[in-house]
């Protein structure tokens, strides 16, 4: 039983680590956008979040996914569940617009392919992982 409980508080400690990177890097990127200043984010917290190999090509016009996720994690962060139409819309309105022909589903996607920050509530939508449901 102790071994069980240890091993809980010892994977949500990882998660909170991961969120505190990832939020660090969301503030710098924050902090640069705006201060005006462009280029990539000296912080490797969003480094393995959806990110590609240096020579594949991103379509022109889309975001990338580490920094949809990173927005996305800014969104979320107040204990929010949104579905992706949601979380798609609100996007738009921070400047971030998904692109292709279904842009819900493509944030799905980076959303799917980062389940250590994100998991999704049948029903309901997105939210941080180890963020209780309201009761």
């Amino acid at each position: 039983m102790t071994v069980d409980v240890v091993d809980a508080a010892r994977r949500r400690l990882e998660v909170l680590r991961t969120e505190t990177r990832q939020l660090e890097a969301f503030i710098e990127m924050s902090e640069q956008l705006a201060s005006g200043r462009t280029g990539p984010l000296s912080s490797d917290a969003l480094d393995g979040i959806a990110r590609r190999t240096p020579r594949t090509r991103w379509p022109v016009g889309s975001p990338r996914p580490r920094d949809v996720a990173a927005a996305v994690h800014a969104i979320l962060s107040d204990g929010a569940t949104l579905d992706q139409h949601r979380l798609v819309e609100r996007l738009r309105q921070q400047g971030i617009v998904m692109t292709g022909a279904n842009p819900s589903k493509n944030l799905a996607t980076i959303m799917w392919r980062n389940k250590a920050a994100f998991e999704h509530v049948r029903g309901e939508g997105y939210r941080l992982t180890g963020v209780p449901l309201p009761s």
